[in-house]
This record gives C-alpha cells, sequence and structure tokens, in this order.
C-alpha cells in the first residue's frame, strides 16, 4: 500500500500532497486529492466548505471558469440566507445576457423562501420581491414568523404602493 493511499483519507496530509502537486503546477492531480478529500468527508461539513474552497482557488489558478461556477454555486446555497458574497463573485462569471437566463435556474434552485427573497432583492426586484412574499403567505393561510421576518426586513421598501397589503398580512400574523 502506497504513502498516498494509506492516509488518503487523512484531510491535513493529502492537502500537503496536493499542495506538493499545486507548486509543481500538476493542478489535475492537486484536484483528484481535493476531490477526494471532499468525497471521504461528506458528513463533516466543516472540511467539505474547507476543502471546497482550495478547490476554487485550485480553479481561479487555472482559469477553469465552469469549475468554478459549479462551486460557487454550491456555497450559495450552503445555508439557510443566501452567501451574497460567493452570489456577487458567482454573477460576475456571467456576462448580462447569460445571467438573465441563469438567474432563473438559481431562483428554481432556492430551497428555501429566505434564499429566494435575498436573491430578489439583492437584483433590486422590488415588486417581485413584494409579489413573492404576499403569495407564499397567502399560501401559509396561518400565523407565520416568516411573514413577520420578511416583512420586518422588506417592508419598508414595499411602502407606499403596498401599503394596504402590508396592514393586511401584518394583521393576519
Amino acid at each position: 500500500m502506497s504513502f498516498c493511499k494509506k492516509y488518503e483519507k487523512v484531510p491535513e496530509l493529502s492537502n500537503r500532497i496536493a499542495e506538493f502537486y499545486i507548486s509543481k503546477k500538476q493542478y489535475n492531480e492537486a484536484e483528484k486529492i481535493y476531490l477526494k478529500i471532499i468525497d471521504s468527508n461528506i458528513n463533516w461539513p466543516g472540511i467539505v466548505s474547507d476543502y471546497k474552497s482550495k478547490l476554487l482557488m485550485l480553479y481561479k489558478t487555472t482559469g477553469d471558469i465552469e469549475k468554478q461556477k459549479t462551486i460557487i454555486k454550491e456555497f450559495i446555497f450552503d445555508r439557510m440566507d443566501i452567501n451574497l458574497n460567493f452570489y456577487r463573485e458567482y454573477k460576475s462569471l456571467f456576462d448580462k445576457t447569460e445571467w438573465k437566463k441563469e438567474l432563473d435556474s438559481i431562483l428554481n434552485c432556492a430551497k428555501f423562501s429566505t434564499q429566494v427573497e435575498d436573491i430578489l432583492f439583492e437584483e433590486q426586484m422590488i415588486e417581485e420581491l413584494f409579489q413573492y412574499i404576499y403569495k407564499t403567505h397567502n399560501k401559509r393561510n396561518s400565523a407565520s414568523y416568516s411573514t413577520i421576518y420578511s416583512l420586518d426586513k422588506y417592508g419598508k421598501y414595499f411602502e407606499p404602493s403596498h401599503s394596504v397589503e402590508l396592514i393586511q398580512m401584518y394583521s393576519e400574523c
């Protein structure tokens, strides 16, 4: 059994080997190691996040835009709220025409209503944001912490054009 095989599941040792490959500009070998670390530690989110960051840096070094997009998109949705720094970085990898299509895709990827709301606000799609919160509120048909949170966070952007609806939603919560 080779040294690499014996210790490949130990992230710190594997990382040193990957760094060695990077120093020798053997990026494909380093990528394989990082992917193996991620795969071997899938139940350890901290390790996965750390090594995805290293993988992202590797892709930046090699200029592989498509692989950068893949990793960054995973980072965008790794929490209940959007990581706006990664979101902005991801957006910067597209031209304006491509971004319009990608934005629809991203909105469909969102797992939580807060993610959709954060994206709509970041894109300054205020009317769409209001409609989304209003529609989500009406689907719940009951008092909801989520609605109160959303209204507290974004309500000031909906006034005065939606004052009546805001009062209605607050009174139903």
